[in-house]
Formats: structure tokens, C-alpha cells, sequence
């Protein structure tokens, strides 16, 4: 019985969905590395899918590849959530199958839930966390990014916003959440915290 051969490729980067993963793809794009989203390139993929050891419809799968570095991508839990909250049924439903978790709760509080476990999930697998909104100004994160894979800066990709992909959605407060989302908003603004998100951000 034949073995399919594991690929090496550079650099997954996984996290939570609605979390920049795009804008993150075209970053490494506009620096040579082909790095995909959701889809695999030849230097690796960004992809929030890409942290289960399953396929998620057709975009491959995370057990024929290994990696030189995998990255944890986080955004804002806020700003994260509300996006979120336009995910499809099914997708929610697989995040959740994934994670093994169910129940009945609230539109918001499953992606709250999901923002907490989920990214915890992705944590665990990788070797640092990449803040979305660090990453998309110049210097901090940006400056990091291009150091650890030895890329060279571009101020024209520097102030570059993050909102690719962006969906209509709602805005969301931390009273809103602990309203709609009572018993995970305490859990998802400790992990704010833990990530280094401060209150006023």
C-alpha cells in the first residue's frame, strides 16, 4: 500500500475566522512569498481552517503537510465576534464539530465561544501569535513579521489596512457581549488580556 509523501512547506498561519487572514495572504504576496489563503501555495497558507486535522471542503489536507514554522493569527475579540456573527450556518456548526462542543446558545454567544476555544486551540499549535492590527501599521508587529522570515520592509505595504474581505456587520461593545454572551464574556476578555489586547483598544 502506497503512502501519499508529507510536503514541507514554510509557514501556516491559523487562527480564528474573520480575523485578516486575507490581508495576511496578500502581505506575504507583495514580499515573494507565495503563501495562499485558505488554499495551499507553495510556501504555505493562511487559514483558519487549516488548524483542524480534517478537511474543510476542498482545501486540502492539514495531515500532508508539515511546516517550519507555524503562526497564530488573533484580532480584536470585538471586532472578531461581530464579523463572525455572518458565518454561515454550517461553518459555525463545523468549528463546533471540530472542537467538540454544542448546545443551545445565542447567535453571538457561539461566536463568542468559538473566539475563545478556537483560538485557543490554534495557540496551542503554534510557535508565536500574530496581532492583525500590529501587523497592518508600521513598525511593532510588521517589523517583526519581515525579521523572522527575512523579508525586506515596503513602506507602501506597511500602511496598508486590514479590512480585506470585509463583510457588513454589526458593532459590537464589551456591554453588549456580556449582555448577549453572559457566560463567555468574562472568558473572552481574560484571553484579550492574555494575547495583550488592553481594555481601551
Amino acid at each position: 500500500m502506497s503512502v501519499t509523501p508529507v510536503e514541507q512547506k514554510r509557514l501556516l498561519v491559523i487562527g480564528c475566522g474573520r480575523s485578516g487572514t486575507q490581508w495576511l495572504s496578500e502581505l506575504m504576496k507583495d514580499h515573494g512569498l507565495d503563501i495562499g489563503h485558505e488554499h495551499m501555495g507553495n510556501d504555505g497558507v493562511v487559514g483558519w481552517q487549516w488548524a483542524a486535522p480534517r478537511r474543510w471542503h476542498n482545501h486540502g489536507w492539514r495531515l500532508d503537510y508539515r511546516f517550519d514554522h507555524i503562526w497564530h493569527l488573533v484580532r480584536h475579540p470585538l471586532g472578531a465576534i461581530a464579523s463572525m456573527t455572518t458565518h454561515q450556518r454550517r461553518t459555525l456548526s463545523w468549528m463546533e464539530d471540530v472542537l467538540d462542543v454544542g448546545g443551545s446558545i445565542s447567535r453571538i454567544g457561539r461566536c463568542a465561544r468559538l473566539w475563545v476555544l478556537w483560538n485557543r486551540f490554534c495557540a496551542q499549535q503554534a510557535e508565536r501569535t500574530v496581532h492583525i492590527e500590529r501587523a497592518a501599521c508600521c513598525g511593532g508587529t510588521y517589523e517583526d513579521i519581515c525579521r523572522w522570515l527575512g523579508l525586506r520592509e515596503r513602506e507602501l505595504v506597511r500602511h496598508r489596512g486590514y479590512s480585506r474581505n470585509s463583510r457588513p456587520h454589526r458593532e459590537l461593545t464589551w456591554d453588549q457581549l456580556a449582555t448577549e454572551a453572559s457566560e463567555w464574556a468574562l472568558r473572552v476578555r481574560a484571553d484579550a488580556a492574555h494575547y495583550g489586547y488592553g481594555d481601551d483598544e
